[in-house]
């Protein structure tokens, strides 16, 4: 992320940039997400199911009737919508000039370096308008284009148009979330 933020403060190069530990963790999440994909395919496989949807001959779940995947599907949709505002209020704290959990040195250095507190705010409306987005999943305006998409009115809105860039901006942010687990609460070794 700081690749196209910047970092605050003088850097003598990409590895005052790019730690390690970041590194680190962009990779082993990517070999986790893999891993979990072949334990996937493996487990349709062998369940000789659909390798796309996982579905087979056997009765459908109760829970993936339409009904009762409106019903928990509205609230997750509400649950995704609520998640970022707290990275969306201390972006818009920062370029705001309110030191919102850092310290009044960082912010100083954040303001000091050129463009930083306005990407971090881009981001932040950035972040608002996916939250809409993602509200439109459960409304009419998420299934059916609007009037004002002239070019698209009346027709149906397929799914993967949200699914996909949804997925990828879920992958690329959950090695972020893990790092900022990781400032609020260090992982120690005992002795």
């Amino acid at each position: 992320m700081f690749v196209f933020t910047g970092v605050p403060g003088p850097q003598e190069g990409i590895g005052d940039i790019l730690y390690w530990h970041r590194t680190n963790l962009i990779v082993l999440f990517a070999i986790g997400v893999l891993w979990a994909l072949t334990t996937l395919a493996y487990q349709r496989r062998n369940r000789q199911v659909c390798a796309h949807c996982g579905r087979g001959d056997s009765a459908v779940a109760r829970w993936t009737t339409p009904e009762a995947a409106r019903r928990w599907g509205r609230w997750a949709v509400y649950v995704a919508c609520a998640a970022p505002v707290p990275y969306e209020i201390t972006r818009i704290a920062w370029y705001a000039g309110l030191p919102l959990g850092i310290t009044d040195d960082f912010l100083r250095m954040m303001r000091e370096t050129p463009g930083m507190l306005e990407v971090g705010l881009g981001c932040a409306l950035a972040s608002i308008g996916g939250a809409v987005l993602t509200h439109g999943l459960i409304r009419r305006w998420g299934e059916v284009y609007p009037r004002w998409i002239w070019f698209k009115a009346g027709r149906r809105v397929p799914p993967a148009l949200a699914v996909v860039p949804a997925t990828l901006v879920a992958l690329a942010a959950i090695p972020a979330g893990f790092m900022n687990l990781r400032m609020v609460r260090p992982f120690t070794t005992s002795a």
